[in-house]
C-alpha cells in the first residue's frame, strides 16, 4: 500500500521532496491500519508520526498543514475528483487524511471486489 499512497501523494503535488510528504503518507498509512484512529488524530496518529520521525507533534501538524495548503493551491482540480463531496475550502489535516484513506480503500475495492 506504500506505493499506492506515494503515487497519490505525487497526484494531488505532494512531493517527496518536502518533509510533510513522509509525514502524511505514514499518518495515512497509520490510518489504514487503525481506522479508529481517524476520531482523535492529533491524540493517536500525530504522536506515532512525530516519534517515528523523531520530531514533535506540533512540527508533525504544521508540516501536514504546509503540505495540504500546497496541494489546495495548485491541484485542487485532482483534490475535487478524489473527494466523494465538494469541497469548498481546503481540508484539515484530519479531513485530508481521512479523504486519502477513503480513496485508496475504494481503489482497493474497485480492483479487488
Amino acid at each position: 500500500m506504500e506505493l499506492e499512497i506515494q503515487e497519490l501523494l505525487r497526484r494531488i503535488g505532494i512531493h517527496q521532496d518536502h518533509f510533510g510528504c513522509a509525514l502524511l503518507a505514514y499518518a495515512v498509512q497509520l490510518a489504514l491500519w487503525e481506522p479508529d484512529s481517524l476520531l482523535c488524530v492529533t491524540k493517536k496518529i500525530y504522536p506515532q508520526v512525530a516519534e517515528a520521525f523523531h520530531t514533535k507533534v506540533s512540527c508533525v501538524e504544521q508540516s501536514l498543514r504546509a503540505v495540504i495548503a500546497q496541494s489546495w493551491n495548485t491541484h485542487q482540480e485532482v483534490l475535487q475528483e478524489i473527494a466523494t463531496v465538494p469541497l469548498p475550502v481546503r481540508p484539515t489535516n484530519s479531513h485530508m487524511i481521512a479523504l486519502l484513506c477513503r480513496y485508496l480503500l475504494d481503489q482497493k475495492r474497485a480492483v479487488h471486489p
